[in-house]
Parts: C-alpha cells; structure tokens; sequence
C-alpha cells in the first residue's frame, strides 16, 4: 500500500507522504487535536449541566447541607483513548440521579420518620397530615443531563447532530 495520495497534471508531480505516528497522535492522544476538542466538549458539558441541574430546597435547617450536591457531584470520570477514538465519561455521582433524570413512574415507598405513623408535608398554607403506613411517591423526568450535552453540542459549529432523541424508555 503507498503513501502517496495523488500527483499533479502538466509536468509537476506532487508527492504527499502521510505520517502514521502524527495522524494517531492527531486521532488518538489526549493532547492531540482530537483530544483537546473532545475534552473542551466534555467540559462544557459539565459547566452547563451543573446551571441547569435541579437543586433541592432545604425546608429545615437541617437539610441546608444536602442543597446542591447533585450539581457538586456532576463531573468527568475518565478521559481515555479507546478503539473508536477518544472518550471522555461525563458521569453524575449521586443515587438519586438518574430518578431525578428519568423520573419516577410508580413512585418509590415514602414512610413516615416517626413511630406514630403520620407523614407531613410542608406547604404554604401550613403543614398537611397523612395518615399512612407509606404512599408512593411519582416525579417527572428532568432531562438536566441530555439538555446540557445537547446544549453544547448544538451551540459548536463543528458538530453535526444526525439524529439525537431523548427517550427514557421506562421510567424508574
């Protein structure tokens, strides 16, 4: 197989000899051209989830120190080579995450803190009382993530999104 990728006409040949070691440089390293733009999207990508991520609202002052931690937990887990190229993880460390993402369709069990088996809920009006041994909670999805990747990459004149659908199949 030649190196040559096609000559000139009238008289003038011109010789064009690639260089493999450049190219996967190019292709492959993290610090290659390839690498640096798949890393700038990848922090972007982070930057803007961690805007439009939900951020729970502490209703007692004890809850104050959980505020937030979904957004402080957004980051990049890993920023490798692979055999399709250059890949970088942009991953969510919480459990509650991907709920929060794709919503809940049944709910999970909600029961009561205290012995006496009442469940109150903190409203505007004042507190609500339910009496119940449990009730199943039921949440929308909030797609925080795919608006944030789908934000950068729409915005990047260099990327051309063939096909892109969110679907959360079924919910939690």
């Amino acid at each position: 197989m030649s190196n040559v990728i096609g000559t000139a006409t009238g008289g003038v040949s011109v010789k064009l000899i690639l260089d493999p070691a450049a190219i996967n440089f190019m292709l492959l390293a993290p610090n290659g051209m390839v690498g640096k733009f798949i890393f700038s999207l990848a922090t972007k990508t982070v930057a803007r989830a961690k805007i439009i991520a939900p951020v729970r609202t502490a209703r007692a002052p004890e809850e104050a120190s959980r505020s937030g931690v979904l957004r402080s937990s957004i980051g990049i887990l890993d920023f490798t080579p692979t055999f399709q190229g250059m890949q970088a993880k942009v991953v969510v460390n919480v459990s509650y995450a991907l709920p929060v993402h794709y919503g809940l369709a049944g709910g999970v069990p909600i029961r009561p803190k205290n012995s006496n088996k009442v469940l109150r809920f903190p409203s505007k009006a004042g507190t609500i009382l339910f009496r119940a041994e449990t009730t199943q909670g039921k949440t929308t999805p909030n797609p925080f993530f795919w608006k944030a990747l789908m934000e950068v990459l729409i915005q990047d004149p260099r990327v051309k999104i063939l096909s892109a659908t969110f679907d959360p199949g079924t919910p939690l």
